[in-house]
């Protein structure tokens, strides 16, 4: 028997990735890139809800229980019970060749599984919100601090999404010191057929009015809300709002009487990124990427999905001037820059457009290089090279 007949199949790495939410559309779109860029992966983590997660085709996760929005101490006590299950879990899960872990307390996770394998493996911080109770002053900020440094010294690369994180927290706050990576929140398209559908394509849309503004995603900003509120109300049929996602109902209570009492608003339910993606911005002007939620650190840090999937699908992207979003905008010459009174500034921001203006915003979009929106299978691949070898992680770089 020849040499090559004789060799034993090589099996693809495998990744353990331990998250926060598996529910979370995020985490589905990174499972799919991990597998895209030629990993096997073993998805564990916790649930918000009382029912148990679905299966995906490719993907059984592992359920370790149900934690909770902004309860922090609850939260706490259900990492302290995963602590717990980390030693069944190292038997159950079988060969594993890295751990992503997305968000802190999932790291504490990690380094546990990790000291239970057979041998250790690389570990991967992935960390794409800064939560402010880590930006505090008093004894809770430092507190999380020093645990994150702590944790992060067991650890081997750092993954996020925006330059700011790095600039502002890990390089100003954080005690974290790891080679890091870029992963902005493209659009995931691993097979080309966005791209190539987007070269048939002619967009129909004309300028407004009515203008239509699209809010997609996790709907979790008060003020977003009742800045789209009275514009819908107070533009009379001129301004329409559409929203779309999952409401984050910790943060706006109201929101259902919101959208019951609103004219020109209306939410039409969660969609399926990214198999919607290209229905629902075609049917908006304007792509909402606006976010006060933690307004003054994580708000103006993050580079949001929203203008990548608003670019992509010539929806213009609004931001607010001061934020990393506004400075990616301008940089591309592309997209609206409202200033904080963002009111009367859409309403300034509209009043000179007409359907050639509009169309040369839209143009101006479309010359934008694809890839500076959408995440193709090379990054996917350059994402699962680095997470199995951090200390080459440089060379596997994706832009942002």
């Amino acid at each position: 028997m020849g040499q090559a007949d004789s060799a034993a199949p090589q099996l693809p790495p495998r990744i353990c990735f331990l998250v926060h939410d598996l529910g979370d559309a995020a985490v589905k779109r990174r499972v799919r890139m991990l597998e895209a860029g030629g990993a096997e992966v073993q998805l564990a983590g916790f649930r918000r809800g009382e029912a148990p997660i679905e299966p995906d085709a490719s993907v059984t996760p592992l359920d370790l229980g149900r934690t909770h929005d902004r309860a922090f101490v609850r939260r706490i006590l259900s990492v302290l019970g995963g602590l717990g299950k980390m030693r069944a879990m190292a038997g159950r899960i079988g060969r594993i060749d890295a751990i992503v872990a997305r968000n802190l307390e999932m790291l504490a996770l990690a380094v546990r599984l990790n000291a239970l394998l057979p041998r250790r493996v690389p570990i991967t911080y992935e960390c794409l919100d800064i939560h402010p109770l880590m930006l505090g002053n008093g004894p809770v900020g430092s507190s999380l601090r020093l645990l994150e440094g702590w944790l992060a010294r067991r650890c081997d690369l750092l993954v996020t999404s925006s330059p700011q994180y790095l600039q502002k927290y890990f390089s100003e706050l954080s005690q974290v010191r790891l080679p890091s990576m870029l992963v902005p929140n493209k659009v995931l398209d691993v097979d080309g057929h966005i791209v190539q559908s987007l070269a048939r394509r002619k967009d129909p849309r004309r300028a407004g009015p009515p203008w239509r503004i699209g809010w997609f995603g996790i709907i979790r900003c008060r003020r977003s809300l009742e800045a789209l509120r009275q514009l819908a109300v107070e533009g009379a049929g001129a301004i329409e709002v559409v929203i779309r996602g999952r409401p984050a109902y910790t943060e706006l209570e109201n929101f259902d009487a919101v959208v019951d009492e609103t004219p020109n608003l209306r939410f039409e339910g969660p969609y399926e990124n990214p198999r919607d993606l290209a229905r629902i911005y075609a049917d908006v002007h304007f792509s909402w990427a606006i976010d006060y939620l933690y307004a003054g650190k994580n708000s103006e840090w993050a580079l949001a999905n929203r203008i990548y999937e608003g670019g992509l699908y010539g929806a213009i992207p609004l931001a607010v001037e001061g934020t990393a979003t506004a400075t990616w905008l301008a940089s591309a010459g592309v997209g609206i820059v409202l200033d904080d009174a963002l009111i009367p500034a859409f309403r300034r921001a509209v009043a000179s457009l007409d359907d050639q203006r509009y169309a040369q915003m839209q143009q101006s979009l479309a010359e934008i290089p694809r890839a500076e929106f959408v995440a193709d299978a090379k990054e996917c691949s350059r994402l699962v090279k680095a997470i199995l070898d951090p200390m080459r992680a440089d060379e596997h770089a994706i832009r942002a």
